[in-house]
């Protein structure tokens, strides 16, 4: 656990892939498939990906055939950590990446290679929230200002979010000392008073509402931050320009599944248990996030535009740039 104050903060996670930028392995992984073909080539390739929701749209087009109607194979590497999925991409072990926005830009703002395939989740309200033990002194947003929070990365999509929203009602989100460590953890760290609130997102925010009776001070993605994009599928420049027909296909069946969720969102809750540590019955009652059916680079901008607002982001980015485009 490391907690990091705001004037001293270091995106650990983002040195290690910006390091890792100076090896990564051009054009690595199968050869493309055929624009038209009357029996299509099957690729194969990896996805690094999390034990999250995320993920769902990916497990739901690889169980649906989406992924094999687009000829490819993909293997989903499940990882635990979500700046090692970016890794994955940069080192080659893996052609495409889950991984949530403001990681990926602060790593591009850095030269990491790195573009964005096509959108993963948007948030919904139920999704996030900041919790607090039943008995805390915290009531209100305001009460924040100076407190130990956790997150599970420093500078990630959680921080962001809760930046903007206590900078909307004017609270001094600067002052906030950010403590990083695992989702699984926070409910001991709690307990034992080494945080005073917790960034938290389902499954662990029905997991400790359930265990310690934790009470909600706000939800993360809600009024100025309401509907914000979450996370995406990305992969490397190298690969996107060697394979753009591999990367256009693998976007094809992620839309072509966001499409299935949208005719029937329950099979959301359906595929969760089986690559996640989430049960059955639980499945059934987490708040979820949104897939959505495209791109919209509008959308992914606010990201940025946020970033930027709260001091997250303050290198170079052309956002249009880093966002697949089959030429």
């Amino acid at each position: 656990m490391a907690m990091l104050r705001r004037s001293k903060q270091s995106l650990v996670s983002v040195t290690l892939i910006a390091a890792l930028a100076g090896v990564l392995v051009a054009g690595c992984g199968s050869s493309p498939s055929p624009a038209a073909s009357a029996k299509k080539t099957i690729t194969k390739v990896s996805l690094a990906t999390l034990p999250v929701a995320d993920t769902a749209v990916a497990v739901i087009a690889q169980k649906e055939g989406y992924f094999k109607q687009n000829g490819l194979d993909v293997t989903l590497s499940v990882m635990q950590l979500g700046p090692a999925t970016t890794q994955a991409v940069l080192t080659g072990a893996a052609q495409f990446s889950q991984s949530n926005y403001a990681t990926l830009f602060t790593a591009r703002s850095k030269g990491v290679p790195i573009e964005i395939v096509c959108e993963a989740t948007r948030a919904l309200p139920a999704f996030s929230t900041v919790a607090v033990l039943p008995n805390s002194p915290i009531t209100s947003p305001q009460d924040l200002a100076g407190k130990r929070i956790a997150t599970s990365v420093i500078g990630g999509i959680g921080p962001l979010a809760i930046d903007a929203y206590l900078k909307s009602l004017g609270v001094d989100y600067q002052s906030i000392k950010w403590v990083q460590m695992p989702f699984p953890s926070m409910g001991a760290a709690l307990q034992e008073h080494q945080v005073d609130a917790a960034w938290l997102v389902e499954p662990f925010v029905s997991i400790l509402g359930s265990s310690l009776h934790t009470r909600t001070v706000f939800p993360v993605f809600s009024g100025p931050t309401a509907g914000l994009p979450v996370a995406a599928f990305a992969t490397s420049v190298s690969y996107a320009k060697a394979h753009p027909q591999v990367v256009a296909d693998f976007r094809n069946a992620i839309q072509e599944a966001a499409r299935k969720i949208a005719q029937d969102p329950s099979l959301v809750r359906q595929v969760l248990p089986t690559y996640t540590a989430i049960k059955a019955p639980l499945a059934q009652t987490i708040g979820l996030e949104s897939y959505p059916t495209s791109t919209s680079l509008s959308q992914i901008e606010r990201v940025a535009t946020m970033m930027r607002s709260v001091g997250l982001l303050t290198g170079k980015l052309n956002v249009p740039s880093m966002v697949f485009s089959q030429k």
